[in-house]
């Protein structure tokens, strides 16, 4: 019984080591740049990459900031081309009141980056080793 349980020990200990590396983190290039709008920096939204020459490759999705985005290494692309999509959905709750907010948000948002560079992207990027820069200049409806 004895030798069971030491048995028993050392394969959930192998079992662990093994699997602790299957949970890691992927590390790929890490992207950063600028977004503007009709010339503006965008003050918010959302940047996707989507590789185009390999469906089994990962994605990622990063939030733009007062024009600026990043993906840092350990959400970063492997090397491959990428169609990018940009979002910026106008509406939602501005207020601190919140009867005026729920109002707020009960309007529908709108998309304010023209079709072209989201849902019918026309976007790409290259992507090589190491840390890139790609910036973008998309225009409103």
């Amino acid at each position: 019984m004895l030798q069971l349980v030491r048995c028993l020990l050392v394969i959930s200990l192998a079992v662990s080591v093994v699997g602790c590396d299957s949970g890691s983190s992927k590390s790929g290039s890490p992207v950063s740049g600028s977004v503007t709008l009709d010339g503006t920096p965008l003050d918010h939204g959302t940047i996707s990459f989507s590789s185009i020459d390999d469906a089994k490759r990962e994605s990622s999705v990063a939030t733009i900031t007062d024009g600026k985005y990043q993906i840092p290494a350990d959400n970063g692309l492997m090397p491959g081309k990428y169609r990018v999509s940009i979002s910026a959905p106008s509406g939602g709750p501005t207020s601190t009141d919140p009867n005026e907010a729920m109002a707020q948000a009960a309007k529908p948002s709108v998309e304010r980056v023209a079709s072209r560079y989201n849902s019918q992207t026309e976007l790409q990027a290259a992507i090589e080793s190491g840390a890139s820069t790609h910036d973008f200049e998309v225009k409103s409806k």
